[in-house]
């Protein structure tokens, strides 16, 4: 029964910080979706640091997605010395939801074959 309510307490905790932290202009899925695109698109033009900073939006939003967080991850990882690291952690998270996602594995090998792993 402790157990519930502390549950219950970290939950609601969770939400009100969300409220405050995040506003209450979180986009819906339309936007959402809409915001990947350009994201995507902004990596086809090699535009990486503006990529990424739409796509780590969607990401914030839609923690739970896995296409939108594996794209982050690709983005980074395009950024070279400057986002290799940053893109090992996004991979990893991005393992956590797809965990038998064989490219998840393949550009994990990539980054750490980067590093000199």
């Amino acid at each position: 029964m402790v157990a519930r309510i502390t549950m219950l307490v970290v939950l609601s905790a969770s939400i009100v910080l969300s409220i405050i932290f995040l506003g209450s202009d979180v986009p819906g899925p339309a936007k959402l979706v809409e915001l990947h695109h350009r994201g995507v698109s902004l990596i086809e033009q090699h535009r990486f640091t503006e990529a990424e900073k739409v796509l780590a939006r969607v990401v914030l939003y839609a923690p739970e997605e896995f296409v939108p967080r594996f794209n982050l991850a690709v983005d980074q990882l395009n950024q070279a010395e400057s986002g290799v690291d940053r893109a090992i952690v996004t991979f990893e998270e991005a393992r956590t939801l797809s965990p038998y996602d064989s490219h998840v594995a393949y550009y994990l090998g990539i980054a750490h074959r980067f590093l000199g792993n």
